[in-house]
């Protein structure tokens, strides 16, 4: 992994390209938080995670308002092999970015991510 933990596309390919994939970092980070909730090493998924939103926030990876089609996230990339939709924006990669930092936030603000139904 980079070191501000967005990785390149596919970063496990044979032909990776160095093409960085802010999608994939907000499924990942999304992903950690709530991880980090179920692992005895929780707090390490969480730092993990927290890193890849610090990441997504900034100014590099963080569209302005009103800019970029009106998309939250740049630099996200669909298929590098088959040139489609290459360092640009994808529904997904917001969508991914929001449920991550609101499940941070929770966690942050000492909130479960979800309420166990008592049947």
């Amino acid at each position: 992994m980079p070191e501000d933990m967005i990785p390149y596309w596919d970063y496990s390919a044979s032909e990776r390209s160095k093409m960085r994939d802010a999608s994939a970092a907000a499924i990942m980070a999304s992903a950690l938080m709530e991880l980090s909730t179920y692992s005895n090493q929780g707090e390490k998924y969480f730092d993990a995670g927290e890193k890849q939103l610090k990441s997504l926030s900034s100014s590099t990876y963080l569209a302005k308002p009103g800019m970029h089609k009106n998309f939250i996230l740049m630099h996200a990339t669909g298929n590098f092999l088959r040139n489609s939709k290459l360092d640009g924006s994808l529904s997904y990669a917001d969508y991914y970015y929001i449920e991550g930092l609101l499940r941070y936030l929770q966690l942050l603000n000492g909130k479960e991510l979800y309420k166990v139904m008592k049947l």
